[in-house]
Protein backbone atom coordinates (compact mmCIF):
# COMPACT_ATOMS: atom_id res chain seq x y z
CA UNK A 1 0.00 0.00 0.00
CA UNK A 2 1.34 3.14 -0.87
CA UNK A 3 2.30 6.04 1.74
CA UNK A 4 2.03 9.74 1.40
CA UNK A 5 5.66 11.49 2.05
CA UNK A 6 3.72 13.99 4.67
CA UNK A 7 4.53 16.93 6.59
CA UNK A 8 3.03 18.76 9.66
CA UNK A 9 1.77 22.45 9.37
CA UNK A 10 4.62 24.32 10.96
CA UNK A 11 2.35 27.29 12.04
CA UNK A 12 0.38 27.36 15.41
CA UNK A 13 0.10 30.66 15.33
CA UNK A 14 -3.83 32.01 15.59
CA UNK A 15 -5.87 32.87 12.67
CA UNK A 16 -6.47 30.79 9.83
CA UNK A 17 -4.00 29.19 7.72
CA UNK A 18 -5.28 31.12 4.31
CA UNK A 19 -5.50 34.02 5.87
CA UNK A 20 -1.72 34.10 6.89
CA UNK A 21 -0.82 32.76 3.15
CA UNK A 22 -3.42 36.09 1.74
CA UNK A 23 -1.09 38.55 3.86
CA UNK A 24 2.56 36.93 2.84
CA UNK A 25 1.44 37.01 -1.08
CA UNK A 26 -0.30 40.96 -0.50
CA UNK A 27 2.83 42.25 1.08
CA UNK A 28 4.58 40.97 -1.85
CA UNK A 29 2.17 41.99 -5.03
CA UNK A 30 1.25 45.22 -3.52
CA UNK A 31 4.91 46.63 -4.67
CA UNK A 32 3.80 46.31 -7.96
CA UNK A 33 1.13 47.20 -10.70
CA UNK A 34 -1.12 43.88 -11.26
CA UNK A 35 -4.29 42.65 -11.70
CA UNK A 36 -5.44 40.16 -9.30
CA UNK A 37 -8.11 37.46 -10.47
CA UNK A 38 -7.57 35.98 -6.95
CA UNK A 39 -5.90 36.81 -3.19
CA UNK A 40 -3.18 34.32 -4.09
CA UNK A 41 -2.70 35.68 -7.89
CA UNK A 42 -0.75 38.63 -9.12
CA UNK A 43 -0.87 39.22 -13.05
CA UNK A 44 1.17 42.36 -14.10
CA UNK A 45 2.00 43.25 -17.92
CA UNK A 46 5.90 43.04 -18.89
CA UNK A 47 7.30 46.37 -20.14
CA UNK A 48 7.25 45.97 -23.50
CA UNK A 49 10.85 46.44 -23.89
CA UNK A 50 11.57 43.87 -21.16
CA UNK A 51 8.72 41.40 -22.42
CA UNK A 52 10.51 41.49 -26.04
CA UNK A 53 13.81 40.38 -24.62
CA UNK A 54 12.81 38.19 -23.27
CA UNK A 55 10.89 36.54 -26.32
CA UNK A 56 14.33 37.01 -28.41
CA UNK A 57 16.20 34.80 -26.22
CA UNK A 58 13.39 32.36 -25.18
CA UNK A 59 13.10 31.83 -29.52
CA UNK A 60 16.83 32.32 -30.10
CA UNK A 61 17.41 29.11 -26.95
CA UNK A 62 13.94 27.57 -28.26
CA UNK A 63 15.34 27.08 -32.12
CA UNK A 64 18.95 25.91 -31.28
CA UNK A 65 17.23 23.06 -28.90
CA UNK A 66 15.66 21.59 -32.67
CA UNK A 67 17.74 18.80 -33.78
CA UNK A 68 18.74 21.35 -36.85
CA UNK A 69 20.22 25.14 -36.68
CA UNK A 70 18.89 27.25 -39.01
CA UNK A 71 19.08 30.06 -36.23
CA UNK A 72 16.01 31.70 -34.33
CA UNK A 73 12.84 30.70 -35.49
CA UNK A 74 10.35 33.66 -35.93
CA UNK A 75 7.00 32.54 -33.38
CA UNK A 76 5.13 30.54 -36.31
CA UNK A 77 8.07 28.85 -38.26
CA UNK A 78 9.32 27.91 -34.07
CA UNK A 79 5.94 26.35 -33.67
CA UNK A 80 5.73 24.32 -36.92
CA UNK A 81 9.27 22.98 -36.06
CA UNK A 82 8.31 21.43 -32.82
CA UNK A 83 5.28 20.58 -34.17
CA UNK A 84 7.09 18.73 -36.93
CA UNK A 85 10.11 17.23 -35.42
CA UNK A 86 8.46 16.35 -31.98
CA UNK A 87 9.64 12.65 -32.17
CA UNK A 88 13.33 13.60 -32.95
CA UNK A 89 13.88 16.45 -30.18
CA UNK A 90 16.01 14.89 -27.27
CA UNK A 91 15.89 17.32 -25.22
CA UNK A 92 12.24 17.57 -24.32
CA UNK A 93 10.38 15.83 -21.36
CA UNK A 94 7.12 14.43 -21.57
CA UNK A 95 5.65 17.93 -19.56
CA UNK A 96 7.17 19.52 -22.16
CA UNK A 97 10.41 21.23 -20.62
CA UNK A 98 12.90 21.76 -22.95
CA UNK A 99 15.65 20.51 -21.31
CA UNK A 100 19.38 23.12 -21.11
CA UNK A 101 22.43 20.68 -23.04
CA UNK A 102 26.12 21.61 -23.47
CA UNK A 103 24.99 22.94 -26.97
CA UNK A 104 22.59 25.95 -25.28
CA UNK A 105 24.22 26.75 -22.37
CA UNK A 106 24.78 30.18 -23.34
CA UNK A 107 21.33 30.75 -24.72
CA UNK A 108 19.87 29.48 -21.85
CA UNK A 109 22.08 31.61 -19.40
CA UNK A 110 20.90 34.84 -21.62
CA UNK A 111 17.25 33.42 -21.04
CA UNK A 112 17.86 33.73 -16.89
CA UNK A 113 19.51 37.04 -17.58
CA UNK A 114 16.38 38.60 -19.72
CA UNK A 115 13.65 37.10 -16.60
CA UNK A 116 16.30 38.39 -13.66
CA UNK A 117 15.67 42.15 -15.48
CA UNK A 118 11.63 41.49 -15.30
CA UNK A 119 11.75 40.25 -12.02
CA UNK A 120 14.20 43.47 -11.18
CA UNK A 121 11.82 45.67 -12.84
CA UNK A 122 9.08 44.47 -10.47
CA UNK A 123 10.51 45.61 -7.54
CA UNK A 124 10.24 42.48 -5.67
CA UNK A 125 14.11 41.01 -4.78
CA UNK A 126 13.56 41.89 -1.08
CA UNK A 127 10.68 38.91 -0.91
CA UNK A 128 12.97 36.35 -2.25
CA UNK A 129 15.07 34.11 -0.28
CA UNK A 130 16.20 31.96 -2.56
CA UNK A 131 15.57 30.61 -6.84
CA UNK A 132 14.63 27.41 -8.19
CA UNK A 133 17.39 26.17 -10.72
CA UNK A 134 16.97 25.67 -13.39
CA UNK A 135 13.77 27.31 -14.98
CA UNK A 136 11.83 26.08 -17.19
CA UNK A 137 11.02 26.82 -20.83
CA UNK A 138 8.27 24.55 -22.25
CA UNK A 139 6.28 23.95 -24.78
CA UNK A 140 2.91 22.12 -24.51
CA UNK A 141 1.46 20.75 -27.64
CA UNK A 142 -2.05 21.17 -29.27
CA UNK A 143 -2.53 17.49 -27.93
CA UNK A 144 -1.43 14.99 -25.79
CA UNK A 145 -0.21 11.46 -25.65
CA UNK A 146 -2.77 9.35 -23.53
CA UNK A 147 0.59 7.35 -22.14
CA UNK A 148 1.90 10.83 -20.51
CA UNK A 149 -1.29 11.45 -18.81
CA UNK A 150 -0.78 8.27 -17.14
CA UNK A 151 2.81 9.72 -15.36
CA UNK A 152 2.81 10.38 -11.52
CA UNK A 153 3.69 14.07 -12.06
CA UNK A 154 2.10 15.31 -15.39
CA UNK A 155 0.82 18.65 -15.70
CA UNK A 156 -2.57 18.03 -16.96
CA UNK A 157 -3.36 16.73 -13.53
CA UNK A 158 -4.53 19.37 -11.13
CA UNK A 159 -1.77 19.61 -8.65
CA UNK A 160 0.40 22.10 -6.64
CA UNK A 161 4.26 22.02 -7.45
CA UNK A 162 4.54 21.29 -3.70
CA UNK A 163 3.03 17.74 -4.56
CA UNK A 164 6.09 17.57 -6.74
CA UNK A 165 8.60 18.44 -3.83
CA UNK A 166 8.81 22.25 -4.09
CA UNK A 167 8.99 24.20 -0.81
CA UNK A 168 5.49 24.79 0.16
CA UNK A 169 6.61 28.57 1.02
CA UNK A 170 7.28 28.84 -2.99
CA UNK A 171 5.66 30.99 -5.43
CA UNK A 172 5.39 30.09 -9.14
CA UNK A 173 5.83 32.00 -12.17
CA UNK A 174 4.13 31.70 -15.46
CA UNK A 175 4.81 33.79 -18.47
CA UNK A 176 2.74 32.80 -21.82
CA UNK A 177 4.96 33.75 -24.67
CA UNK A 178 4.16 31.73 -28.36
CA UNK A 179 1.53 30.52 -29.80
CA UNK A 180 -1.97 29.55 -28.53
CA UNK A 181 -1.89 30.86 -25.30
CA UNK A 182 -5.51 31.15 -24.73
CA UNK A 183 -6.56 28.28 -25.55
CA UNK A 184 -4.06 26.11 -24.37
CA UNK A 185 -3.35 27.54 -20.63
CA UNK A 186 -3.07 27.16 -17.13
CA UNK A 187 -5.92 26.99 -15.03
CA UNK A 188 -5.93 27.85 -11.62
CA UNK A 189 -7.79 26.88 -8.59
CA UNK A 190 -8.54 28.98 -5.48
CA UNK A 191 -8.01 27.10 -1.95
CA UNK A 192 -11.14 26.55 0.74
CA UNK A 193 -11.43 28.59 3.81
CA UNK A 194 -10.63 25.23 5.42
CA UNK A 195 -6.95 25.65 3.50
CA UNK A 196 -4.40 23.30 5.50
CA UNK A 197 -0.67 23.76 5.29
CA UNK A 198 0.07 19.88 5.38
CA UNK A 199 -2.15 19.44 2.21
CA UNK A 200 1.11 20.93 0.82
CA UNK A 201 3.30 17.94 1.51
CA UNK A 202 5.19 16.26 -1.15
CA UNK A 203 3.55 13.13 -3.45
CA UNK A 204 4.62 10.16 -5.21
CA UNK A 205 1.52 10.90 -7.52
CA UNK A 206 -1.00 14.03 -8.02
CA UNK A 207 -3.42 11.57 -8.36
CA UNK A 208 -2.56 11.53 -4.58
CA UNK A 209 -4.32 14.77 -4.47
CA UNK A 210 -7.74 13.83 -5.55
CA UNK A 211 -9.43 14.46 -2.48
CA UNK A 212 -8.29 17.92 -1.79
CA UNK A 213 -9.07 18.77 -5.60
CA UNK A 214 -12.62 19.13 -4.94
CA UNK A 215 -12.41 21.26 -2.08
CA UNK A 216 -11.14 23.72 -4.78
CA UNK A 217 -13.15 26.04 -7.21
CA UNK A 218 -11.74 27.05 -10.43
CA UNK A 219 -10.82 30.31 -11.39
CA UNK A 220 -12.27 31.78 -14.70
CA UNK A 221 -9.11 33.48 -15.95
CA UNK A 222 -6.32 33.08 -18.62
CA UNK A 223 -3.39 34.79 -18.12
CA UNK A 224 -2.74 36.87 -21.25
CA UNK A 225 0.14 36.39 -23.76
CA UNK A 226 3.00 38.69 -22.68
CA UNK A 227 2.23 38.98 -18.53
CA UNK A 228 3.92 37.26 -16.12
CA UNK A 229 1.36 35.28 -13.82
CA UNK A 230 2.44 34.83 -10.36
CA UNK A 231 0.70 32.25 -7.53
CA UNK A 232 0.92 31.31 -4.46
CA UNK A 233 1.91 27.42 -3.88
CA UNK A 234 -1.12 26.84 -2.38
CA UNK A 235 -3.26 27.83 -5.38
CA UNK A 236 -3.63 24.34 -7.83
CA UNK A 237 -3.08 24.59 -11.42
CA UNK A 238 -3.30 22.50 -13.99
CA UNK A 239 -2.34 22.67 -17.98
CA UNK A 240 -6.31 23.27 -19.64
CA UNK A 241 -6.41 22.44 -23.67
CA UNK A 242 -9.86 23.46 -25.23
CA UNK A 243 -11.13 21.74 -28.16
CA UNK A 244 -8.80 22.50 -31.64
CA UNK A 245 -6.39 24.21 -29.33
CA UNK A 246 -2.65 25.00 -31.24
CA UNK A 247 0.58 24.63 -29.70
CA UNK A 248 2.36 27.10 -27.40
CA UNK A 249 5.77 27.80 -25.40
CA UNK A 250 5.86 29.31 -22.34
CA UNK A 251 8.31 30.13 -19.25
CA UNK A 252 7.67 28.87 -15.70
CA UNK A 253 10.14 29.92 -12.49
CA UNK A 254 9.75 29.63 -8.79
CA UNK A 255 10.89 30.65 -5.93
CA UNK A 256 10.95 30.87 -2.03
CA UNK A 257 8.83 33.90 -0.44
CA UNK A 258 10.54 36.21 2.14
CA UNK A 259 7.48 36.77 4.62
CA UNK A 260 7.10 40.04 7.02
CA UNK A 261 7.51 38.58 10.29
CA UNK A 262 7.99 34.79 9.26
CA UNK A 263 11.16 32.64 10.78
CA UNK A 264 14.39 33.88 8.46
CA UNK A 265 15.85 30.10 8.84
CA UNK A 266 12.55 28.50 7.27
CA UNK A 267 12.27 28.01 3.71
CA UNK A 268 10.36 24.89 3.42
CA UNK A 269 13.04 23.45 1.08
CA UNK A 270 12.23 19.78 0.74
CA UNK A 271 15.84 17.54 1.30
CA UNK A 272 15.00 15.99 -2.32
CA UNK A 273 15.30 19.28 -3.77
CA UNK A 274 17.95 21.23 -1.58
CA UNK A 275 20.23 21.14 -4.57
CA UNK A 276 18.27 23.04 -6.45
CA UNK A 277 18.68 26.41 -5.29
CA UNK A 278 19.96 29.71 -5.40
CA UNK A 279 20.62 32.94 -3.73
CA UNK A 280 18.99 35.85 -5.22
CA UNK A 281 22.20 37.77 -5.17
CA UNK A 282 23.84 34.95 -7.82
CA UNK A 283 20.97 34.59 -10.07
CA UNK A 284 20.88 38.67 -10.41
CA UNK A 285 24.04 38.20 -11.51
CA UNK A 286 23.89 35.21 -14.12
CA UNK A 287 25.13 36.20 -16.98
CA UNK A 288 27.57 38.47 -15.81
CA UNK A 289 29.57 37.28 -12.56
CA UNK A 290 27.93 33.70 -12.49
CA UNK A 291 26.70 31.28 -15.41
CA UNK A 292 24.77 27.66 -15.73
CA UNK A 293 27.08 25.05 -17.28
CA UNK A 294 25.05 21.66 -18.58
CA UNK A 295 26.59 18.16 -18.95
CA UNK A 296 24.63 16.45 -21.07
CA UNK A 297 25.47 16.61 -25.19
CA UNK A 298 22.34 17.01 -27.65
CA UNK A 299 22.77 13.53 -28.26
CA UNK A 300 22.00 12.00 -24.89
CA UNK A 301 18.23 11.52 -24.32
CA UNK A 302 16.57 12.76 -21.29
CA UNK A 303 15.86 10.36 -18.33
CA UNK A 304 15.27 10.97 -14.82
CA UNK A 305 14.59 7.82 -12.39
CA UNK A 306 14.09 10.12 -9.85
CA UNK A 307 10.14 11.89 -10.20
CA UNK A 308 11.53 15.08 -7.78
CA UNK A 309 14.67 15.69 -9.31
CA UNK A 310 14.70 18.26 -12.38
CA UNK A 311 16.13 16.68 -15.78
CA UNK A 312 18.58 18.89 -16.60
CA UNK A 313 22.44 18.41 -14.89
CA UNK A 314 23.89 21.53 -13.95
CA UNK A 315 26.43 23.46 -11.94
CA UNK A 316 26.86 27.05 -11.10
CA UNK A 317 30.33 28.40 -12.43
CA UNK A 318 32.21 31.70 -12.30
CA UNK A 319 32.88 33.70 -14.78
CA UNK A 320 36.33 34.55 -15.60
CA UNK A 321 37.51 37.89 -16.40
Amino acid sequence: MKKHLHITSRNKNKGSALARRIKGFSEMRRIFKHEAPSPLIAVHAIDKELLKHLQDTVATYVSKSLPFDDGPLEEKNLINAYEEFEKSILCMTPNGIIVPKRNTTLEFNSVVKALMKIVENLGISAFIKSWYIPLNVRIKFGHVHKKDLKRAHATETTHSDSWAGLSSESVIIHIPLFGDTYHNSVHCYDPPLTFQEDWLGPRLSYDEGTEIVKRYKPIDFVCPKGSIMMLDTATLHSTRRLPGCGSRISLDAAFVLRKEGSDENYDGIRPMRENEHLSPEKMFLIGKEYMFVFSDSPDEIITSDDRFKHAANLKLTRILE
